[in-house]
């Protein structure tokens, strides 16, 4: 790895993890550190505990209904970012034949899309990306994550997205359909994991 790249995940670190950086500045640094992660391909083992464990520190961020709107959607573009971020990364590791170094990190990363799937208000786009990545999740790492896979929270979330999907259909033809095709895919997903041999 060259020096330039130490030097900017460094400081791209030293912001997702300051408690004094202006709080939309921390997206912005998650997406910044995928894009050096995909990169460095193969360096990126260097950087996994310290990458991922920001990412589990982000998630973990939450506002209430009293919370003022800005608070609000910040939480929902850093929560994008987090999704994105642990899809480029699982791709990249899978590809990589690596994909044994997001294991430690699979739970936590299921109940993080837990809390998504049971948000009344969750926006459809970031349903879409939750309900995309556990299709995601399902294709790399197979028969292992069934039991994540058919938890009853899960399952309910990719039905209750079908059901929304249906819902803006109706307002307005061909608006849910993105969202629509996800939930079929990530169920199809499941199905196969479901019936694929031990």
């Amino acid at each position: 790895m060259c020096a330039c790249s130490v030097t900017l995940c460094a400081v791209v670190l030293q912001v997702c993890r300051s408690d004094t950086a202006a709080r939309s500045l921390q997206p912005i640094a998650i997406r910044a550190l995928v894009e050096v992660a995909e990169a460095i391909v193969g360096d990126f083992e260097m950087y996994h505990t310290v990458v991922l464990a920001v990412l589990q520190i982000a998630q973990s961020q939450n506002a209430g209904p009293e919370d003022d709107q800005e608070l609000k959607d910040y939480i929902e573009e850093l929560r994008e970012s987090i999704l994105h971020a642990y899809t480029d990364i699982t791709e990249g590791l899978k590809n990589g034949g690596k994909l044994q170094i997001m294991n430690p990190y699979v739970n936590s990363i299921f109940t993080f899309i837990a809390v998504l799937l049971q948000m009344p208000d969750c926006p459809p786009y970031l349903l879409n990306k939750a309900i995309g990545f556990i299709g995601d999740m399902g294709l790399a790492f197979g028969k292992p994550l069934e039991p994540l896979l058919i938890n009853p929270i899960i399952m309910q979330g990719i039905q209750h997205g079908e059901q929304r999907a249906r819902a803006m259909n109706q307002e307005d033809e061909g608006l849910g359909e993105s969202l629509l095709n996800t939930c079929r895919f990530s169920m199809n997903v499941i199905e196969r994991v479901k019936t694929s041999p031990k």
